[in-house]
């Protein structure tokens, strides 16, 4: 439990941790990595820390500053991320799980994301670099970029919106959070799809955590445990 001593400490007083001493920074995602621990790959988080005895601080910040932060040196490792294409620094972990830009409805199940690109339809995204050059790539005619998951679900049940594109799993776990299991339905194959875990920095500390990380990862794959945490999130390596 020290680690979680440490980490309320970094929370609440806003101490940013020494990187020669090993840490993580882990990106704030609703439902899927939260403060609190109780997103979805804060279990993994747990896991790997209980497991492996490592004691070393945990800070929670936003995306694009836990990112900056990385790269900046002042944390060995950053979670989760994608492994491939957000970062040039660093090496990455063993696969934790994926994300995916996806197309989903409640309404209209198409087998295609063309299909839908071809009728008249109203499609709503996720406001992200990724998501407006994906939409554009496979001609997509989005009506609205929308900042929040929450939003973006909201107007799918309401039928203000016939199909959103976001990205998976934290649109389907923001949705299962406000309407509870549904029939949600993903369109067609994922428009991108790539692994995501840790990237750690390559000098002695970030080596040791990455180290110590890919040996639990590696067993919690082996025996199962990350499908079980998933479920249909999963995603078979």
């Amino acid at each position: 439990m020290r680690w979680i001593v440490s980490f309320l400490f970094l929370v609440f007083f806003g101490v940013a941790p020494s990187h020669s001493s090993g840490s993580i920074v882990v990106m704030e995602i609703p439902n899927v990595t939260e403060r609190d621990g109780s997103g979805l790959y804060d279990k993994v988080l747990a896991r790997i820390l209980n497991t492996s005895g490592l004691d070393v601080p945990v800070m929670y910040l936003p995306i694009n500053r836990a990112i900056k932060d990385f790269e900046n040196g002042k944390y060995s490792c950053v979670y989760p991320i994608g492994l491939q294409g957000i970062t040039s620094l660093g090496k990455p972990s063993e696969t934790v799980n994926f994300f995916s830009y996806q197309l989903f409805s409640l309404h209209h199940s198409y087998s295609t994301v063309e299909a839908v690109a071809a009728g008249n339809y109203s499609v709503n995204a996720l406001d992200f670099d990724e998501t407006k050059r994906l939409a554009e790539q496979h001609g997509l005619d989005v009506d609205f970029y929308i900042a929040s998951n929450n939003s973006l679900a909201k107007m799918l049940a309401l039928r203000h919106t016939d199909f959103v594109f976001a990205i998976s799993p934290d649109f389907p776990l923001a949705f299962e959070e406000m309407y509870g299991k549904s029939k949600l339905m993903p369109i067609g194959e994922p428009l991108d799809k790539t692994q995501d875990g840790f990237i750690c920095s390559e000098d002695e500390a970030g080596t040791k955590l990455l180290q110590h990380i890919n040996i639990v990862l590696q067993e919690m794959d082996n025996q199962g445990e990350l499908k079980q945490i998933f479920g249909p999130l999963y995603e078979r390596r």
